[in-house]
């Protein structure tokens, strides 16, 4: 019987490798973040940050669940898990602890550009933004109850929330149900960029909204990231195509449009690149993984064997796929990176080359 059920689950892996793709990311990773000089990787033990010139430990800590790490605009990082919030600044060489703000499933770490002591949290299945200011108070409580003494948790209050689905949107009491969010960013002016079916919803800090309707080619948003103007978006549409939006008027329009060459999973921008993780599509024999580098007009500068579609089985196997696919772009410096739990790769946004390879070190 053992025997049996192996064998079709072998069958089934090999059928889902051979046919199915992989959905792009609707999130830039949360497990590998670029700062000044330094880079930080969440692995489910700890949180490690090393140098990237001679990719030395600089500091760590363990973390406890789930854990995020994202970079501040000022080179240091912002990291939170489930017990509380780790603050690195540029220069230092040890976290500050901080409470944790409230997080839920579907949330996501967002820095904020103009003042790095407040942050937000994302939650997608909203889409509500919660805005926080960092404070003093002790991450960990002690609480005396009576017989024994036990560890609570404390929680930074919430100073704003901001709903990202524009109040013409907000159904009443009975109504259809606001439309799910397919992707979101955080823009270059500081506001928040929400992709639906048929437009993107952009919202400013003070809670003014804009619905920028989107054409038939553009429906179907998968992923969004910042572009390099103050209202604009790179995407990628459901037909692999990637696209520069601008927001203006009454609808995003299209600026610049890259066709899509196989299956994109992530997306960074590096300088006047655009890098992006790729799977080959299905029906091409062995299928792996690449980092492919771009101009903004489509014309490939290099691209990056990152490894095959791995064997994985059961019913989690796209994230087993993507086990080591963390991908993240330095805002700082020519590299780019991929990690995993146990590997972390880093190359040149210029050449593509290899930097560093942890698996090449012998422990």
């Amino acid at each position: 019987m053992e025997d049996a059920k192996d064998e079709a689950e072998a069958h089934l892996s090999g059928w889902r490798i051979a046919h199915l793709d992989l959905a792009p990311k609707i999130a830039p990773t949360t497990r590998l973040a670029f700062g000044r000089g330094w880079l930080a990787q969440v692995t489910q033990q700890r949180l490690a940050v090393v140098e990237t010139k001679t990719f030395r430990t600089i500091v760590e800590v363990p973390v406890n669940g789930h854990a995020q790490v994202v970079t501040v605009f000022d080179g240091g990082f912002l990291a939170v898990d489930d017990r509380q919030l780790l603050r690195l600044l540029p220069r230092e060489a040890k976290f500050r602890t901080y409470a944790r703000p409230t997080f839920f499933a579907g949330s996501q770490l967002i820095p904020n550009p103009r003042d790095y002591e407040t942050f937000y949290v994302f939650h997608h299945p909203t889409p509500t933004i919660y805005s926080y200011a960092l404070d003093d108070r002790d991450a960990l409580k002690l609480v005396d109850a009576g017989l024994a003494t036990t560890t609570r948790y404390a929680t930074l209050p919430i100073s704003q929330t901001l709903a990202l689905d524009g109040t013409a949107r907000t159904p009443a009491v009975g109504s259809t149900p606001v439309e799910r969010a397919r992707a979101f960013a955080l823009l270059r002016d500081g506001s928040f960029a929400v992709a639906f079916n048929e437009q993107v919803i952009v919202t400013t800090v003070s809670g003014w909204s804009h619905a920028f309707s989107l054409k038939s080619s553009e429906f179907g948003i998968q992923r969004m990231i910042p572009g390099a103007s103050l209202q604009q978006a790179w995407v990628i549409t459901g037909d692999g195509a990637l696209k520069l939006l601008q927001f203006a008027g009454t609808r995003a329009k299209v600026v610049a449009s890259v066709p899509g060459h196989a299956s994109v999973i992530d997306l960074g921008v590096a300088g006047k690149l655009l890098l992006s993780l790729e799977l080959a599509p299905p029906g091409t024999g062995v299928r792996h993984f690449r980092v492919v580098a771009r101009g903004f007009t489509g014309e490939e500068q290099f691209s990056v064997e990152v490894g095959a579609l791995s064997n994985a089985r059961g019913v989690d196997w796209a994230k087993q796929a993507l086990a080591d696919k963390n991908f993240a772009v330095s805002p700082y410096e020519p590299i780019f990176g991929l990690s995993g739990d146990a590997s972390l790769r880093v190359f040149s946004s210029r050449t593509g080359a290899l930097v560093f390879d942890s698996t090449s070190i012998s422990h």
